[in-house]
């Protein structure tokens, strides 16, 4: 093979080259953002977990109290940090007391910020 012959139809032009990297640019821009997403949502998963256990810690207290000193209210509590940073969690139990048949009915609910509120909520009933 000559020079002039290899010159003429081998290799690639600039515009294949520059239509390549755009391609695989555009690919890589497309991977970045499914990776962000499953970041967010990863983390926003961990909250919801943490919620969930402040509110069955709550709830496993308050059965274990006795009949009488069931009540309500409302308690904030910081969460160890994230990769997000701290968390701050509010906790709040309501109470509704019933008289026939005797009965309490307990809700506990764990809210935070997380972009918008979020929140977790677990009901049961005490009774005497």
């Amino acid at each position: 093979m000559t020079g002039r012959e290899w010159t003429k139809g081998a290799g690639f032009s600039l515009l294949e080259c520059v239509l390549a990297l755009e391609l695989f640019a555009l690919c890589l821009l497309a991977i970045m953002q499914v990776a962000a997403h499953v970041v967010r949502t990863n983390q926003l998963a961990r909250d919801y977990d943490a919620a969930l256990c402040l509110a069955q810690e709550k709830m496993e207290k308050i059965k274990g109290l006795a009949y009488g000193n069931v009540s309500g209210g409302y308690e904030p509590l910081a969460s160890a940090g994230s990769a997000t940073g701290p968390k701050v969690f509010q906790r709040r139990v309501t109470v509704l007391e019933q008289t026939i048949p005797p009965l309490k009915r307990v809700w506990v609910e764990v809210s935070w910020q997380a972009g918008r509120r979020r929140q977790v909520v677990l009901a049961s009933e005490v009774s005497p």
